[in-house]
């Protein structure tokens, strides 16, 4: 296969592994032996070269800044004349685990959340949080966040994409209400990640509550998790919100106003009991001593 280099190492092609919206992924040997995945911008996709040097860009600032959880740039290196970036080679994404038991998507999920929370704190919008945009390691126990080709600046305006809209956000992961950018965006899709691995397929457009609940229950997701992912893509719960019912550290996705008694938590439970318990002894002490 051909081989091509930047001034750090060669690399061997082996193949395309993935054509996406507007880039080629090939899988290619590293001259240390290292498999790595090139990304190569598509031409017959319109997108722009310029716009594809800015995502290489911001990859390297990302991570030269140790963003955890989001894939490292290796090296960009000149093929054909174009720019191109190397990753680690990640041999499947997320989108292969549709279907698993929710607990262990329950935490994959909440690693990404982690990540977004570090982009949108250093000011940048993923753009295109989908589950084939996560990728997994060997084991499938770590992820890792993929694709900046859409992503931007929060407070610059519009998606950056070719002029008609022909590439954007993918079908069926934008906020159906609030198209503008920004971290509700990635919050939105990150629901509708967590709502296509669960159920085996993308949310209906218009969203109404009690049908959406009704839909995850006829794809077996049980009572809870249905009216939690509802919840979580009609209402729009908050980031902090969303990332504890993830991490395990609340039973339910807490709702606005229901702060306590939807936060059940061991500890919580523990001291609720023995708060009762306590007076139950003081009533009991009250009552016998009067007697």
């Amino acid at each position: 296969m051909e081989l091509f280099g930047s001034h750090l190492f060669s690399y061997r092609l082996e193949g395309m592994a993935k054509r996406g919206s507007h880039g080629q992924i090939w899988r290619a040997k590293r001259s240390d032996g290292l498999a790595v995945a090139i990304k190569k911008r598509d031409a017959e996709s319109g997108f722009p070269l310029d716009r594809f040097e800015k995502e290489a860009l911001l990859f390297a600032e990302l991570t030269r800044d140790g963003v955890v959880g989001l894939v490292a740039l290796l090296d960009v290196a000149q093929w054909n004349g174009e720019t191109v970036m190397v990753f680690p080679w990640y041999p499947q994404s997320l989108e292969e685990l549709t279907g698993e038991p929710w607990e262990r998507l329950r935490g994959l999920l909440a690693s990404v959340a982690r990540t977004l929370f570090q982009l949108h704190g250093m000011g940048v919008i993923h753009g295109d949080v989908t589950p084939g945009n996560v990728l997994l390691d060997s084991l499938g126990r770590q992820v890792w966040l993929a694709d900046l080709g859409l992503a931007q600046r929060i407070g610059k305006a519009g998606w950056a994409g070719v002029e008609g809209g022909a590439i954007g956000i993918t079908h069926g992961f934008g906020h159906p209400d609030r198209p503008e950018p920004g971290p509700h965006t990635d919050w939105h899709s990150l629901g509708v990640c967590a709502w296509k691995l669960a159920t085996g397929t993308l949310p209906e457009a218009g969203c109404r509550f009690e049908a959406m609940r009704e839909v995850a229950l006829k794809h077996g997701t049980g009572s809870e998790l249905a009216e939690d992912l509802a919840w979580w893509l009609c209402r729009s719960p908050s980031p902090k919100r969303i990332l504890r019912w993830l991490e395990g550290k609340t039973r339910r996705l807490p709702r606005k106003g229901q702060r306590f008694w939807l936060m059940v938590t061991p500890l919580r439970l523990t001291l609720f009991s023995g708060i009762i318990l306590l007076g139950c002894y003081w009533i009991a002490r009250w009552f016998f001593g009067k007697n």
